[in-house]
């Protein structure tokens, strides 16, 4: 089963439609004086269009791949464990940045702030 972007079925005429960019897309394959064959935009060419199919491809694929913390410099290759590492949320601070803070009755622990449903933020120990 093939799911697009927002979580539904991709359809043949999707499938279709793609195909028919990177065959025009293929027709502009170095700088010419003709506007993006698939946009139709005059400041770029069809390999540097963000509709062509091949290059969302490839930049999904290099996005997929690896994320890199700032703080810390470790790299992840999996999901889980990145999502680990940086929390679930913006509002999260990365696990490399957490700090024995107070928290009730306990000293020393690591607080760690979690996003709720509703977009507020909650300490979490």
């Amino acid at each position: 089963m093939c799911v697009d972007a927002v979580g539904g079925l991709i359809t043949r005429e999707q499938y279709f439609n793609a195909l028919h960019m990177i065959v025009e897309a293929m027709g502009q394959l170095e700088p010419d004086s003709r506007v993006c064959v698939l946009c139709g935009d005059n400041d770029h060419q069809a390999w540097e269009c963000d509709l062509n199919p091949v290059k969302m491809m490839l930049e999904a694929k290099r996005q997929r791949g690896e994320w890199r913390c700032f703080h810390c410099n470790e790299t992840f290759t999996n999901y889980a464990a990145a999502r680990e590492h940086f929390g679930g949320c913006d509002l999260e601070d990365a696990a490399c940045q957490l700090k024995c803070r107070p928290f009730g009755p306990l000293t020393g622990q690591p607080m760690r702030m979690t996003c709720e449903a509703d977009g507020t933020a909650k300490a979490k120990p």
